[in-house]
C-alpha cells in the first residue's frame, strides 16, 4: 500500500467518525444511549466505551513510539508494508462492503465495557476526543517510518505491530464499531441525521 493510500484511509475514516459524531449523534438521550437492541447486545454507549479501553492503551503507545522514533527512522516512506500479524489483526476487524463484520470476534473480558462506570455523556466526549487525538498522531506518522518504527500490543507487551499496522487497525477497529452502534440506532429507531437521510 502507498503511503498515500495508507494515510487517505486512516485520516478519512477518522474523519467520517468525528463529522458522525458530531452531526449525526450529538443530541442522542442517555436513555438512547443505554438502550441495547436485544438481550445481550451492546448499547451505543457501550459500542464507544469498548472503543474508549482500545485508545486509552493504543494512543498512548502511538505517542510513545512517535517521540521516541530514532533520528534515522524520522522519515516518511513510499510504501507501507504489513507484517503478517499486522494483515490478521486488521482483516479481523474489517467490514464488508455493506459495512458488516467479515469475521466475528470474540472480546476478551478485560476490553468488555463497563458504562456504569461512566455516563453516556462522558463515554460520547472522550471517544470524541481520542478521536481528533488519533487525527493528530496520524499527522505525525505521516512523516515516519511507519514499517520501522512498533508498538506494543495490548494483548503482550512483547506482541508488536508495525507502527503503520498498529493505526490502520486502530482505525478498522472504530469502523467496525461505529458501524455496530450505527445498526443499534436503526434497530432501535432512534431519530439521528444518518438515519434521517
Amino acid at each position: 500500500m502507498t503511503l498515500q493510500n495508507w494515510h487517505q484511509y486512516v485520516h478519512t475514516t477518522t474523519g467520517q467518525i468525528i463529522q458522525t459524531l458530531q452531526q449525526d449523534w450529538q443530541n442522542l438521550t442517555n436513555e438512547q444511549w443505554q438502550q441495547p437492541p436485544a438481550v445481550q447486545s451492546w448499547s451505543m454507549a457501550e459500542c464507544l466505551e469498548h472503543l474508549n479501553i482500545y485508545a486509552r492503551f493504543y494512543h498512548a503507545e502511538i505517542e510513545r513510539v512517535l517521540a521516541q522514533a530514532p533520528v534515522a527512522y524520522q522519515k516518511p516512506i513510499e510504501q507501507v508494508h504489513s507484517s503478517w500479524l499486522g494483515r490478521l489483526s486488521i482483516n479481523t476487524v474489517k467490514l464488508d462492503e455493506a459495512g458488516i463484520p467479515i469475521k466475528k470476534a470474540r472480546t476478551l473480558k478485560k476490553f468488555e465495557p463497563i458504562i456504569s462506570l461512566h455516563s453516556p455523556q462522558h463515554i460520547y466526549q472522550e471517544f470524541l476526543q481520542h478521536q481528533h487525538t488519533l487525527i493528530q498522531l496520524i499527522a505525525q506518522a505521516k512523516h515516519v517510518h511507519l514499517n520501522k518504527l512498533k508498538t506494543r500490543t495490548s494483548l503482550h507487551p512483547l506482541i508488536k505491530l508495525r507502527l503503520g499496522d498498529c493505526i490502520h487497525f486502530v482505525v478498522a477497529h472504530n469502523q467496525r464499531h461505529m458501524a455496530q452502534a450505527q445498526r443499534v440506532a436503526t434497530t432501535c429507531g432512534f431519530t439521528t441525521a444518518a438515519s434521517a437521510d
